[in-house]
């Protein structure tokens, strides 16, 4: 299945019981993915937009920066900047928050696995 640039459904999100919406570009559902996946979609950060501290316990997150710069903050507090290009990965209970500090647009693509 090929999926072109444009072709997408969108979401806006409340972000963790605050007001903030983001969006999400969902680029292939669940079951495209052969229910392997609960997410792959971009996710776009406006500047100053704060992902809250979440844990992933019993799935795995892998994301892609595309454009832009983002913060990775993890539960000791330790910030980790990265840019267009890098990757992370996170689960089996590690816990983390994003945060666009940059004054510009950023995205990522994030997939989230079962």
């Amino acid at each position: 299945m090929i999926r072109k640039s444009g072709e997408y459904t969108v979401e806006n999100r409340a972000c963790g019981g605050s007001s903030d919406i983001f969006e999400v570009r969902h680029r292939f559902s669940s079951e495209e993915m052969f229910q392997k996946t609960r997410l792959f979609s971009e996710i776009v950060f406006e500047p100053g937009f704060l992902i809250p501290m979440h844990t992933h316990q019993n799935d795995v997150e892998i994301f892609c920066v595309l454009e832009g710069e983002l913060v990775s903050i993890d539960a000791d507090g330790g910030e980790n900047p990265f840019v267009k290009g890098d990757y992370m990965v996170t689960g089996g209970g590690e816990s983390h928050s994003l945060r666009n500090d940059s004054g510009k647009l950023a995205k990522i693509l994030a997939i989230i696995m079962n």
